[in-house]
């Protein structure tokens, strides 16, 4: 069987070929030091059965002389092209590794957020750490071993025939059931290897979840339930990972205890052939160093066998990625984005999400936004509010119907031209580890000193920025845990700002600002948005009756829509929202 065939690695050998073809240079200079450093392998029990045999027989000291000095120059040869193979083969792994891995986080970039719907995010983080780390080990040191030992084993088992044919033949005699054994022994591994594989991905992706939600772990003193499941998990994966250490010392044991006794018995037979002259004890040196090396050779090609089953696996997971189609438009090309103020129409929108495709979130939607207009939406949890956000952003497509921004379906459009004209702003907004400035400008790195700084004013985030050590140069830290939730908030619409959008999306914005920063944030947006449409979801009533209009949702319909007073008298489930949700009916 071809373990190398694409039934076993499926595309992954034309890329990891095409990948590997840019390091020809390297590559070549390390399987030329690899031939050479196995060629003076073999010569060295030749140069040195030659000097058993001059001592035992009295030769010529300058013979002796000779013979010495070359030893020492094959052996020199041998430890220069063997580091030199061992430097150019882990350099073009790590290159492979480096490539690889690239390519998978940026068609991971490019899938659509239904994707990581059904995937956790520790199972993606595996792929690209031990997975890709496989490849590494397998390129830098799985096959140069295993071409070593082929080259290897060819060579010590010519010489051998060339010293004694008959012994090499009984040797010969062994092989398929050493093979047949390695086989069956290496399938174990592979199994084994699967199964601890998957036990590390699972250990990762708790570590992942639990610090990811650490603040809610120590509300909940949780820390030695969490503890406990981490120790099941690790105890589980050293369940697996001791299955794996079985197989592959059982493999080695095999190998070892099949080599060395073959090496007895060489010995045994040929100690009937010495007295008669049919072997020197040079030869026989020669002879025994060649054993050792074919069953050495034998060895690393059994390893490589069992390495390359177990990458299969870590292969097939990565390419599983690099499969997956990218985003894109369903027009190739994609319509260029149409001039316009922001027009939005939800056009019989049918829609329910990858994840739970039998239950529909909006049902036959229609809605019409006009350029400018600030709408406001409200609704129960699980009314459809977030879902029209997303669906405005493409971040999902409806299943049936038309979302159209300016005449425009979004399906036909470039989903990355579509979202550099939009700006989102979320309830928990994310931060980055960088600076303030940094985080102000992800969401236009282009943008001045002084658009920064506006935007900060206008999002009432400048002040306390000013008031940071270092101003806005001050790292604000992982997640930007260092500021207030409502700091977080503020300077996530500083972010949304600075891009001057054509749609500004914001998702309970300033859900942990106070009142009074509330509504002065408030006044501050409404006389800098200008003409931006802007889709406000909002548990406050000032935020709703800042509002040109108001969109009552339940069950993904629309249930009342127009000013603040008049869905009080008209729509009932609004006034039940302002009651029991808004709580102060005379605003704030």
């Amino acid at each position: 069987m071809n373990i190398l065939s694409k039934s076993a690695f499926g595309p992954s050998v034309e890329l990891i070929g095409s990948l590997l073809g840019r390091q020809k240079l390297r590559l070549t200079a390390g399987l030329a030091a690899l031939l050479i450093s196995s060629g003076s392998l073999l010569v060295l029990p030749k140069i040195l059965g030659q000097l058993i045999d001059a001592n035992f027989t009295g030769a010529d000291p300058a013979v002796l002389h000779r013979t010495a000095a070359l030893v020492g120059i094959v052996a020199t040869v041998y430890a220069a092209t063997a580091t030199l193979r061992t430097y150019m083969m882990a350099w073009v792994g790590q290159r492979l590794v480096a490539d690889i891995r690239s390519r998978v986080f940026a068609r991971l970039l490019d899938l659509p957020l239904a994707y990581f719907e059904t995937r956790r995010t520790g199972d993606l983080l595996a792929r690209l750490t031990s997975d890709v780390a496989a490849l590494d080990t397998l390129v830098g040191i799985v096959i140069p071993i295993g071409l070593r030992s082929g080259v290897q084993l060819a060579g010590a088992l010519a010489l051998m025939a060339l010293l004694h044919w008959r012994l090499t033949a009984l040797i010969l005699l062994a092989g398929p059931f050493l093979a047949w054994a390695a086989m069956r022994l290496g399938h174990r591994v592979r199994r084994t290897a699967a199964s601890s594989r998957e036990g590390e991905a699972d250990v990762v992706a708790h570590i992942e979840a639990t610090l990811n939600a650490m603040a809610t772990v120590k509300a909940f003193a949780a820390e030695k339930l969490e503890a406990a499941r981490f120790q099941a998990l690790t105890e589980a994966s050293f369940r697996a990972a001791r299955k794996l250490m079985r197989a592959r010392a059982c493999l080695t044991f095999f190998l070892f205890f099949f080599a060395l006794n073959l090496i007895a018995g060489v010995v045994y037979l040929s100690g009937f052939n010495i007295p008669g002259g049919a072997l020197s004890w040079g030869e026989l040196a020669q002879f025994l160093i060649y054993l050792s090396i074919a069953a050495f050779g034998i060895t690393g090609l059994s390893e490589i066998f069992s390495e390359i089953k177990k990458t299969a696996g870590a292969t097939e997971r990565l390419f599983a990625i690099l499969s997956q189609p990218p985003e894109t438009g369903r027009r190739r090309p994609p319509l260029p984005l149409p001039p316009g103020a922001g027009a939005i129409v939800f056009d019989a929108v049918e829609f329910a999400y990858p994840a739970r495709p039998g239950q529909p979130v909006l049902c036959g939607f229609n809605l019409t936004v006009q350029p400018g207009e600030k709408i406001a939406l409200v609704g129960p949890s699980g009314a459809g509010k977030t879902t029209l956000l997303r669906l405005t952003l493409r971040l999902f497509d409806p299943q049936a119907g038309r979302v159209l921004l300016d005449g425009a379906d979004l399906r036909d459009l470039d989903p990355r031209d579509l979202r550099l004209q939009m700006a989102v702003v979320s309830q928990e907004p994310v931060l980055f580890s960088g600076t303030a400035r940094e985080n102000i400008a992800y969401g236009r790195p282009a943008a001045t000193e002084a658009e920064i700084v506006e935007a900060a004013r206008l999002a009432q985030a400048h002040e306390f920025i000013a008031g940071l050590p270092a101003g806005y140069d001050t790292p604000l830290g992982e997640r930007g845990q260092q500021l207030s939730t409502g700091q977080r908030q503020r300077l996530a619409i500083a972010r949304a700002l600075v891009r001057r959008p054509r749609v500004l999306i914001l998702d309970e914005a300033t859900s942990a600002m106070d009142s009074e920063n509330e509504r002065l944030l408030r006044r501050t947006l409404l006389q800098g948005l200008g003409n931006r449409t802007v889709l406000i979801v909002a548990h406050r009533l000032a935020t709703v009756q800042a509002a040109d209009r108001v969109v009552v949702l339940d069950r993904g319909r629309i249930q009342g829509q127009g000013p603040h007073a008049q869905l009080l008298r008209t729509c009932p489930l609004y006034a039940h929202l302002v009651a029991m949700e808004f709580g102060d009916v005379n605003g704030g």
